[in-house]
């Protein structure tokens, strides 16, 4: 799932206050929760990885009673939060400890009134930070419904300085609406935003101020006419800070300081071979989309090594001569590493004797013989297998992507079994089926090809 942080934050806080004989008429049930599955860098160090959720209310503000709604979800109530640590700061930086306090766990009625959160005592604050020390005994998931504080008017403003204009004094000309991002690769990501302008066409100048950086002391920025960013050569697995300002003429308008963190670069999991008369076809499996090149490896029996490059995720060899009895080994470059499948040996003697295109590391235990005709297949194919036993079977289908297409559960009998499976409404590809018996453990699999 994706990994949900406290930003836009704007869109959890409700800056109207419950009393405890107050009910809100969509206090009920409380379905709609947010929740924290992965832990994340906490804003406060010494934390470490945690889950948590940061409210800001803008500017600074005196905060009093609060009011706090856990997860309510009947299906969900362990994932409320339970020891929380509260943490409040002027500029998002330099943090005060208020305390810790346990939030009762929900019921799962129909009618939910909550209870009392902390007290702040009129303190000074633009920041709140709930930090979940444990939850109500979920495994991974922390979340909480609903707080609500009691907001007094703010004695300082703690907005971005704003340079003196006589004709547009103090002038805000938008707020932040959101910000996503969207990974295209693993070093690779898309960042787009919105704001909503007060009156954008008043402005004679409007552009925006992006920064970014593995610090949120050291970032670069870039100038932008447009509210989108495409970022490359990121590394994999990093936490990257990143904030967007808006300037209107001499207005600028910040959001904080947030982070993503990148995807961990794949491997090669899976290597299948096909043998034929005159040439093997190697093809693997793709651990995320857009690899735009592999790179392989070959070291045959005489410790000759050839290295080249290869754009799709398939390779022919005719050389078998040089070929047989060597390694082979896949390799994605992620960032400035290189991430290397494992290797796999090729004896041509063993290959020729199995007809049947299986797991190299599993064909002297399979326990099933397996056949597919036709293959390229249609809509229909057959399946012609031949087990050792009495046994039930679990039948997948995968694309390149190990996208499962087709799942189902059969029993077959000791000696020949054929059926049949049906790729009806399945798009033209290379897929690869895959039978595992279900007390054996022992798979088979083939690689098939759908053509209209």
């Amino acid at each position: 799932m994706k990994k949900i942080y406290a930003f836009i934050i704007f869109l959890l806080v409700s800056t109207g206050f419950c009393t405890a004989q107050c009910f809100d008429p969509d206090a009920s049930i409380w379905k709609d929760t947010w929740a924290s599955c992965e832990q994340s860098p906490n804003p406060i160090q010494a934390y470490g990885m945690s889950h948590w959720i940061q409210y800001d209310f803008g500017s600074i503000r005196n905060l009093s009673k609060s009011w706090v709604w856990n997860t309510n979800d009947p299906d969900k109530l362990n994932q409320g939060f339970n020891q929380v640590s509260i943490d409040y700061s002027e500029d998002g930086i330099d943090w005060t400890h208020w305390g810790e306090m346990t939030f009762p766990k929900a019921k799962g009625d129909a009618v939910y009134g909550g209870f009392p959160g902390p007290d702040l005592q009129n303190i000074k604050s633009r920041y709140i930070l709930l930090t979940a020390l444990s939850n109500h005994g979920h495994s991974s998931c922390s979340g909480l419904a609903e707080i609500k504080f009691n907001l007094k008017a703010e004695e300082t403003d703690m907005s971005p300085p704003i340079e003196d204009d006589d004709d547009n004094p103090d002038e805000v000309c938008a707020s932040l609406e959101f910000i996503e991002v969207e990974y295209l690769a693993q070093t690779e990501a898309f960042i787009f935003w919105e704001y909503e302008f007060s009156d954008e066409e008043e402005f004679e100048e409007v552009y925006y101020l992006f920064e970014y950086g593995t610090s949120p002391d050291e970032m670069e920025s870039e100038e932008l006419d447009e509210a989108e960013i495409f970022l490359e050569d990121l590394l994999p697995n990093t936490t990257y800070y990143y904030n967007v300002s808006i300037i209107c003429d001499d207005a600028l308008i910040s959001s904080d300081t947030e982070i993503f963190i990148t995807p961990d670069c794949g491997k090669i999991e899976y290597i299948d071979i096909e043998f034929e008369e005159d040439e093997i076809y190697i093809f693997w499996d793709l651990p995320y989309e857009d690899i735009e090149y592999f790179l392989v490896q070959i070291v045959n029996a005489d410790g000759e090594e050839e290295s080249f490059e290869v754009e799709e995720n398939e390779l022919f060899i005719d050389e078998l001569e040089w070929i047989d009895r060597s390694e082979i080994t896949i390799g994605i470059e992620c960032g400035e590493t290189i991430i290397w499948s494992d290797p796999i040996f090729i004896d041509l003697e063993e290959l020729s004797r199995l007809s049947t295109s299986m797991l190299i590391p599993l064909i002297s235990e399979n326990e099933f013989q397996l056949q597919v005709y036709p293959n390229p297949v249609g809509e229909i194919f057959n399946v012609l297998m031949h087990s050792n036993k009495n046994e039930q079977i679990r039948i997948s289908i995968v694309d390149v992507y190990s996208k499962k297409v087709f799942e189902s559960n059969k029993t077959v009998s000791k000696g020949q079994n054929e059926f049949e499976i049906s790729l009806d409404g399945i798009v033209n590809g290379i897929y690869f089926l895959t039978i595992v018996g279900v007390e054996s453990k022992y798979p088979v699999s083939k690689r098939i090809v759908k053509l209209n």
